[in-house]
């Protein structure tokens, strides 16, 4: 009897770590006859999002998964002696590598080896209603040549406009409209994300075009992103929603995209709205309105970037405006012309007109080098402006549905690339987390990974957790800074603070340096976009 009793109790206790183990999951020791590791992670602070796990532990790195994350001392010593390569990661945080939710191509590979130098290991891109096109020739491009981190995309509006003859000022007929719902699937077939509309740069696209499209994208398990129609309260022929809110048009804007997901079904990406909501007064009513939505069951989700500065093309509508109206717009978003500034040099019949860089001294010389551009007389250029307020981004990344990314790329010419793509990730952990206290680490990591990897369906990553994959990004949270910013020869300078990023399980970033490897997979969905959030929305 008694030894029925022992029994009973060794089993008991055998079932109590059992559960205890499960409930911890990742955390529990790896298995005593674990094999040898490819790279084995020691003393840093192990964060994982998903779980809130936040110990100083060991991760051990076998053909591109994570096979081990534990605390037990003789675990860690067998690991470390069958390990091809030690890291010591004392006073560093070790996190899922960051998903940048919202990039663009550029010059790709170019993009994607710079990325990485801000722990970003996979990198989504056709956003603003612009991308390769046709993704299948694309992604095998990428495939043949070998990439640094992780990539997928979404099928760019425009470029399915273009295929039907159609630009930013034209809007489409029926039949056109036909035609590019007829070309949907096979993109999607290609492994796209979803669609991504960028009204904003097409601004004679219509509602019904949007919807028809966002309607065939979800039929066949995509999702979608949208830069909205209006980033400033400017005049424009016809308001497409017929709903005006306090007579700000870029809250229009939110509702459009709103209904576009109402009325499809289709799981959406606010893009970037730390920036484009300038309108005073807008970016409240605008997070009240995606709230709102989200307890009605809509999936909707947002974006931003950490900088403040936003750019925008001389062709844009906003300066079709007369002086007078424009001064007035300027006034709205809280800026003046002197905000503004060029990203390349603007030369006139020969001669310097204005460096890159320099500042607008009046919102008629903005206008006159578009009455230039549009005369022949000078080539379409980029300008610049300081006009994010921080406020605002403050409030924004405090939003629980709000997810981080940099909407960078690397352009031919350097200078004309954004800083934000080797600095964003590395700001928002430096100034905005350490220096202004706006997050704590552990939600700011959940932003950065997490949230991005849950609302995309992208399996494995996001988490750092045995069984995912080993995208890792491990950095000093005393130390890391950004450097890069808006000035000649320092735009795509390399953050403070990130030694060791890792993709799939190879070494990109070591010790400081990139190692050339170029480990990173093109991500085909073939899967039904998710568009998930958690929140009380979805309990």
């Amino acid at each position: 009897m008694k030894k029925s009793r022992v029994k009973l109790w060794v089993l008991l206790v055998a079932v109590v770590a059992m559960v205890l183990v499960s409930t911890a999951g990742f955390t529990a020791a790896a298995p005593k006859n674990n094999p040898k590791c490819d790279v084995v992670i020691v003393n840093g602070r192990v964060m994982d999002p998903l779980t809130r796990y936040d110990e100083t532990a060991t991760v051990g790195i076998k053909d591109g998964k994570i096979v081990a994350v534990t605390t037990h001392p003789g675990e860690t010593s067998s690991l470390k002696g069958k390990a091809a390569k030690v890291i010591d990661a004392t006073g560093m945080i070790v996190a899922p590598g960051f998903i940048n939710v919202h990039g663009h191509e550029g010059v790709i590979y170019d993009t994607l080896a710079y990325g990485a130098l801000d722990g970003i290991t996979t990198w989504i891109g056709g956003n603003c209603g612009s991308s390769p096109y046709p993704l299948a020739d694309f992604f095998a491009d990428l495939e043949a040549t070998g990439i640094t981190s992780n990539y997928g995309a979404f099928l760019g509006h425009h470029e399915l406009r273009g295929s039907v003859g159609l630009g930013p000022y034209t809007v489409a007929t029926q039949e056109q409209i036909d035609s590019m719902v007829g070309k949907v699937a096979a993109e999607m077939e290609a492994g796209a994300l979803g669609m991504s509309f960028g009204p904003f740069y097409h601004p004679m696209v219509t509602y019904p075009e949007m919807k028809a499209l966002a309607a065939e994208t979800a039929a066949h398990g995509g999702g979608a992103s949208i830069h909205v129609r209006y980033a400033v309260p400017y005049p424009v022929p016809a308001d497409p929603t017929g709903n005006p809110k306090q007579d700000l048009l870029d809250v229009n804007a939110i509702d459009e995209a709103i209904n576009l997901a109402r009325e499809t079904g289709i799981p959406l990406l606010i893009s970037h709205m730390g920036g484009p909501l300038l309108g005073k007064g807008s970016a409240g009513l605008a997070l009240e309105m995606i709230g709102t939505a989200l307890e009605e069951g809509l999936r909707i989700g947002a974006d931003m970037y950490s900088y403040d500065y936003v750019t925008i093309s001389i062709l844009h509508p906003l300066f079709m405006l007369p002086e007078a109206e424009l001064n007035k717009v300027l006034e709205l978003t809280g800026g003046v012309a002197s905000d503004y500034y060029p990203l390349s040099d603007i030369m006139i019949g020969g001669e310097l007109y204005m460096a890159a860089f320099e500042r607008f001294e009046s919102a008629g010389q903005l206008l006159y080098l578009r009455s230039q551009v549009l005369a022949g007389q000078l080539a379409p250029f980029t300008v610049c402006g300081d006009v994010i307020k921080p406020e605002k981004t403050w409030l924004w990344m405090n939003s629980p549905y709000v997810m981080f990314e940099n909407d960078g790329s690397v352009a031919s010419n350097p200078d004309l690339s954004r800083p934000a793509t080797t600095g964003n990730y590395s700001n928002f952990f430096g100034y905005w987390v350490r220096e202004k206290g706006a997050l704590d680490m552990m939600t700011a990591l959940y932003k950065s990974s997490t949230m991005p990897a849950l609302f995309l369906g992208l399996e494995g990553k996001g988490r750092l957790q045995v069984g995912c994959d080993a995208d890792i990004v491990v950095f000093n949270p005393d130390t890391i800074i950004d450097t890069s910013k808006h000035s000649p020869g320092e735009t795509l300078n390399q953050p403070i603070g990130i030694p060791h990023v890792i993709v799939n399980g190879v070494l990109v970033l070591e010790n400081g340096e990139p190692t050339g490897a170029r480990p990173g997979k093109v991500i085909r969905r073939s899967w039904d976009f998710p568009g998930y959030l958690p929140g009380p929305w979805n309990e």
